[in-house]
């Protein structure tokens, strides 16, 4: 009987505990008709559950790419 009351008194810690923070790396990157580079513009935690949702908050993030005059402009994240 009492491992029940201890086991209900504990649940719920139990399962607060497993949320986990998870990284989501951004950066912008340029492709154009004469040069292309990558910038690292910052690092966001996220805090969740599960992985897909994590994910989906960082893809939540990202920019759409635009095009001017054939360049390429854009924000990507990745969930590390």
């Amino acid at each position: 009987m009492r491992k029940l009351i201890l086991l209900i008194i504990l649940s719920p810690f139990l399962l607060i505990a497993c949320s986990k923070t998870y990284t989501c790396e951004c950066s912008e990157y340029f492709n154009g008709t004469d040069t292309a580079w990558t910038k690292n513009i910052g690092t966001i935690e996220i805090e969740a559950k599960k992985k897909v949702d994590a994910e989906s908050s960082c893809a939540a993030q990202e920019g759409l790419p635009q095009t001017f005059a054939g360049n390429e402009y854009g924000l990507t994240c990745s969930l590390n």
